[in-house]
């Protein structure tokens, strides 16, 4: 054999191998590596503080925050996302997490009505019913992230936010729906009319969140809404692979089911915080199921007696706002408290629109007591015996009882 041609079919064995690699993922990025920038992102709000509970916050406001609205934004909480432009929230508080830039993995919010945006350029990157009208939820069409053309328009929507913006953390919107993409997939097509169910998962899903993951899992804490109390595992897989902090929305189920899915929830985000992860637990004031009723006169005593100077600033109808937010928030607290690690942060708000939030904000920022509740390091996961759990803090005990709806802080 010639030398040319033994050089020839070594490079051949070379350009496949190479292909063999790339296709195969060979060269992605680790979970390992991946949560191995996290502290990286976190310096600026480190230490964690065990002192008292820890919250993150949301706001979005008609025109600008004041100097006030940004000071008692930024002096509850070090973990942020406001609407707008962050550049007086930085220069007043630097030290804090700011949020940078947000992507949906379900539908394009920019082509809405499918007159503008990507949408009128490539048609052919979208999900399509089978007698070929594109599929729309709220009038914007959903991705078709089997396209490799979509996936890279989508990391280059991505990566304009992160490049451009003033934050530390990327939010990854809706994996459950783009999960249902597939899991409906027989029922839909691509732009040329073929069905995209068997492949959207492994093809288009995985391969984006990937790519996301492995081009700026360095740059930026990646969150996601992705830990899901009712799905298979909890969608933990996807939590562990692709994200560094867990974004936990829709984690009561309210009705027969709220105890069994409660306990279920508290063990994933102990799993989570196990595996390193960040926690943003978000909860509204909506009476949990098993706790009794409390009437509006008890719910008013009970915040008069918790806020007395805050209560005397508001007008009557501001007060039964407050009284109706705070009725149920220490059974809420105490789960939260029940699962926390270190870099858990809980949001509880009934109120994201700043304009509307009330009183110092108070629908949003709550002036509630147990926020500033002496709290300490952990002695202790929290254990479960039967439908109660227990944790104990340097300066508190928390016990939650999810079968008669009670929760007690016994001060230590």
């Amino acid at each position: 054999m010639k030398t040319s041609d033994l050089r020839f079919m070594m490079a051949g064995a070379l350009c496949f191998l190479a292909s063999f690699l790339l296709s195969s993922n060979a060269f992605a990025m680790t979970p390992e590596e991946m949560m191995s920038y996290l502290p990286k992102h976190l310096e600026k709000i480190s230490p964690y503080s065990w002192e008292t509970p820890q919250r993150w916050l949301y706001l979005r406001k008609r025109g600008e925050f004041t100097d006030r609205e940004i000071d008692i934004i930024c002096q509850a909480s070090k973990v942020i996302g406001v609407s707008g432009s962050l550049e007086k929230f930085t220069a007043r508080y630097p030290d804090r997490l700011y949020g940078v830039g947000y992507m949906n993995l379900e539908k394009d919010y920019g082509s809405m009505n499918l007159k503008k945006g990507h949408f009128a350029t490539h048609p052919e990157h979208y999900l399509y019913h089978a007698d070929g009208t594109p599929v729309v939820g709220g009038d914007c069409p959903y991705y078709n992230l089997l396209e490799p053309g979509m996936r890279d328009w989508w990391m280059s929507q991505a990566r304009k936010q992160i490049q451009n913006g003033e934050g530390q953390s990327f939010f990854i919107d809706a994996l459950v729906k783009a999960l249902d993409c597939g899991r409906r997939g027989g029922k839909r097509v691509n732009f040329k009319g073929e069905l995209v169910a068997k492949d959207y998962r492994d093809q288009g899903l995985k391969p984006l969140l990937a790519a996301c993951r492995d081009e700026f899992a360095d740059e930026v804490v990646l969150t996601g809404n992705f830990l899901r109390v009712n799905r298979p595992g909890g969608n933990m897989q996807y939590v562990n692979d692709y994200i560094h902090c867990a974004y936990i929305e829709s984690f009561e189920r309210m009705g027969g089911g709220y105890v069994k899915n409660a306990h279920k929830g508290i063990a994933y985000i102990q799993e989570a915080v196990k595996a390193g992860k960040m926690i943003r637990l978000t909860m509204s004031d909506r009476k949990p199921t098993p706790v009794p009723e409390l009437s509006l006169a008890q719910k008013q005593e009970k915040a008069r007696a918790a806020m007395p100077e805050f209560w005397n600033k508001l007008k009557p109808k501001e007060q039964n706002e407050l009284a109706e937010i705070y009725a149920y928030f220490d059974f809420k607290l105490a789960i939260f408290l029940i699962a926390a690690g270190e870099h858990s942060y809980f949001k509880y708000a009934v109120e994201p629109l700043a304009n509307h939030a009330g009183t110092d904000l108070f629908k949003n920022v709550q002036p509630f007591p147990e926020w500033t509740m002496p709290l300490g390091a952990p002695l202790e996961d929290g254990k479960r015996r039967g439908d109660v759990w227990r944790r104990k803090f340097e300066h508190v005990e928390v016990i939650l009882d999810l079968g008669n709806g009670s929760c007690e802080f016994l001060k230590r």
